[in-house]
């Protein structure tokens, strides 16, 4: 909720994704890390998916891994992943 609130103070508009907030899904790096790459690709490509399926310019990232882990993918679909505090870097400027 924090995070929208910031959103919406510095003017950025969020899209809806059915893997959202509550309903966020692990970006798969819990599972790479547990050797489960088969439970990591299904987490990543539903990730990706849901992303895709929005018009978003930027995939703005609050955690690393996250970040690590689809960037790449993120790039693939015409999308600029982004982390939080470049985000706020873009509002300051």
């Amino acid at each position: 909720k924090i995070f929208d609130q910031i959103c919406k103070a510095i003017g950025v508009e969020r899209v809806k994704r059915r893997y959202d907030r509550e309903n966020s899904l692990c970006c798969g790096a819990a599972f790479i890390l547990a050797n489960n790459k088969k439970l990591a690709r299904d987490f990543q490509e539903r990730n990706i998916s849901d992303i895709a399926n929005t018009d978003a310019d930027y995939v703005v990232f609050l955690c690393p891994m996250c970040y690590s882990t689809l960037s790449e993918k993120v790039k693939e679909v015409g999308m600029k992943p982004i982390m939080v505090h470049e985000l706020f870097n873009m509002a300051l400027l």
